[in-house]
Parts: structure tokens; C-alpha cells; sequence
């Protein structure tokens, strides 16, 4: 009776002894809530240090290496599914980000410089990203982003900037390359996309710049190369297309940009357009299949 009275009590005392804390450096945890540590390596963990590499992980901090992570301020950001603000080289997926720089990321939200995502909200400067909203950015490559920078390399993204290369894209810039795109600004190279701009290259897209390069475009514009296009500007040499652009090249296009090179875009006043099929009225026209009279 006596020995088990004295096991009874020793396991009372292991009971009631204190647990120690646990660190909050270096913590390699899966399901952890860790704020202001280094070097976590964790799942599932709420962080806000620095170097932290963690799936599903909330972050501000430096280097951070996840995915579906939340970051807001941090630094070398190599993320998917993160909310970023304020990050410089952030590599992510599906991460909101501002004011960053060198943001490679997927589905992010950047308004940074460099960002390289994919269906990214991105307002900065050489985002490379897909599926990214993006205002005032420059050198964008990005898919389906919306994008009002410069450079926007892009699939799917709204884009108003400068040198945007996306498809789907709704952009205002210059260079823009993208496919299904609004792009009212320079360079547009775009599939089914909205140009105003400077050389688009795209395919659907509604272009009222320069160098419309499209099929099934409406162009109202110089050296429209073009078949089925209604035409009332300089040098048409187009069947049934009506353009008013410059050096339209495309079918059916309506483009209002520059330098587009677009199937399927509405172009108005654009040059050098190089399209098969296309009501075209401008100079310049390297077409195939086209009625000219130049």
C-alpha cells in the first residue's frame, strides 16, 4: 500500500513540473505559430522573421521562401500564395505584394520593381508575371496580370504601362506583347486584345496605335493589307476591312494602336501593321494574300 501511495505521488510531482518554453530561433515545426524567428523551417506556421521557408505561412520578413505565405515588407520573398507588400526579389506564387523589387512570383499582388509572377496584382517596375494586376510598372512579363508599367511581358493582364508583352491583358502601355489583351499603350503584341498603342502584336485584340499587325482586325489606318476590311484612310489595299490605322496588317482587326501585330484586333491609326487579310491604308505593308495598290 505504501509503494503504491509513493508511485501515486511521484507521478503527481512529474505532472505539476514546469514544461520548458520553447525556442523561437531555428524551429523546424510543421503546425507552429512562430513570430519574429530565424531560420524557420516550418508548415502551416504564422512568421514574421527572417529567412523563414514555410508553406502556408504568414511572413514579413527577409528571404522568405514559401508558399501561401502572407508577406508584407520583406526581402528575397520566394513564395507561392503570398501576401507581399514591400518586398525586394520576391519569388511567388498567388502572393500580394507592393512596392517591391525583383518580385518572381505567381498570382501575386506586385506593385514593384521586377516582378516575375504569374496572375499577380503588380503596379512596379520589370515584372515578369503571369495573371498579374500591374499599374505603373516597367518591364512587366507577365500572364494574365493588370499591368499599367513599362515593359509588361504578360498573359492575361490589365495592363496600362510601357513594353508589356501579355496575353489577355488589359493594357495602356508601351511594347506590349500579350495575347487577349486591353492595351492602349506602345508595342502591344497581343492575341484578342484592347490596344490604343505602340507597335501591338496581336491576334483579337482592339488596337488604335501604330505597326497594327493583325488578322480580323477593324483598322482605320495607313497600309492596311487587308481582305474584308472597310477602309477609309491613305493606301488602302484591303477588301471589305474598315481601318483607319497606319500600316495595318491584318484581317478584320479595329486597332487604334502602334506597331501592332494582332489577329482579331480593333486598331485605329497605328503603322507599319503587317497582317494577311486586312483593310489597310498604310506604308510598309508586308502582307500575304492582300490586295495592294502601293
Amino acid at each position: 500500500m505504501k509503494l503504491l501511495l509513493s508511485l501515486f505521488v511521484s507521478g503527481l510531482c512529474v505532472l505539476a513540473a514546469p514544461r520548458p518554453k520553447p525556442s523561437g530561433v531555428q524551429d523546424y515545426a510543421i503546425g507552429v505559430d512562430k513570430r519574429g524567428s530565424v531560420e524557420d523551417y516550418a508548415i502551416g506556421v504564422d512568421k514574421r522573421g527572417v529567412e523563414d521557408y514555410a508553406i502556408g505561412v504568414d511572413k514579413r520578413s527577409v528571404e522568405d521562401y514559401a508558399i501561401g505565405i502572407n508577406k508584407r515588407g520583406s526581402v528575397e520573398d520566394y513564395a507561392i500564395g503570398v501576401d507581399k507588400r514591400n518586398s525586394v526579389e520576391d519569388y511567388a506564387i498567388g502572393v500580394d505584394k507592393r512596392g517591391s523589387v525583383e518580385d518572381y512570383a505567381i498570382g501575386i499582388d506586385k506593385r514593384s520593381v521586377e516582378d516575375y509572377a504569374i496572375g499577380i496584382d503588380k503596379r512596379s517596375v520589370e515584372d515578369y508575371a503571369i495573371g498579374v494586376d500591374k499599374r505603373g510598372s516597367v518591364e512587366d512579363y507577365a500572364i494574365g496580370i493588370d499591368k499599367r508599367s513599362v515593359e509588361d511581358y504578360a498573359i492575361g493582364v490589365d495592363k496600362r504601362g510601357v513594353e508589356d508583352y501579355a496575353i489577355g491583358v488589359d493594357k495602356r502601355s508601351v511594347e506590349d506583347y500579350a495575347i487577349g489583351v486591353d492595351k492602349r499603350g506602345v508595342e502591344d503584341y497581343a492575341i484578342g486584345v484592347d490596344k490604343r498603342s505602340v507597335e501591338d502584336y496581336a491576334i483579337g485584340v482592339d488596337k488604335r496605335g501604330v505597326e497594327d499587325y493583325a488578322i480580323g482586325v477593324d483598322k482605320r489606318s495607313v497600309e492596311d493589307y487587308a481582305i474584308g476590311v472597310d477602309k477609309r484612310g491613305v493606301e488602302d489595299y484591303a477588301i471589305g476591312v474598315d481601318k483607319r490605322g497606319v500600316e495595318d496588317y491584318a484581317i478584320g482587326v479595329d486597332k487604334r494602336g502602334v506597331e501592332d501585330y494582332a489577329i482579331g484586333v480593333d486598331k485605329r491609326g497605328s503603322v507599319e501593321d503587317y497582317a494577311i487579310g486586312i483593310n489597310k491604308r498604310s506604308v510598309e505593308d508586308y502582307a500575304i494574300g492582300v490586295d495592294k495598290r502601293h
